[in-house]
């Protein structure tokens, strides 16, 4: 498994990469799970606030996760 965890004003966005799924939450709330196994995976929620959490999960070997809000690139903890 790999996860990133993201900070975004008051919220923790965490993205979790199982071999058969990926999981976002948000305050350690599940929010989203989408299953399957791609090279390239996005998955989305909308926050509290009305704000969108667009996450993508990418690679092969080496998988790497950009998390975004609105569309602005949010940082890695």
């Amino acid at each position: 498994m790999a996860y990133w965890v993201f900070i975004y004003k008051n919220y923790e966005i965490t993205v979790k990469n199982y071999q058969t799924a990926v999981e976002l939450y948000v305050n350690n709330e599940l929010i989203e799970k989408k299953k399957g196994l791609k090279l390239k995976e996005e998955i989305t929620c909308t926050l509290p606030t009305g704000e969108t959490v667009r996450a993508v999960v990418s690679g092969g070997l080496k998988l790497k996760c950009s998390v975004y809000v609105n569309e602005e690139l949010i940082p890695e903890k």
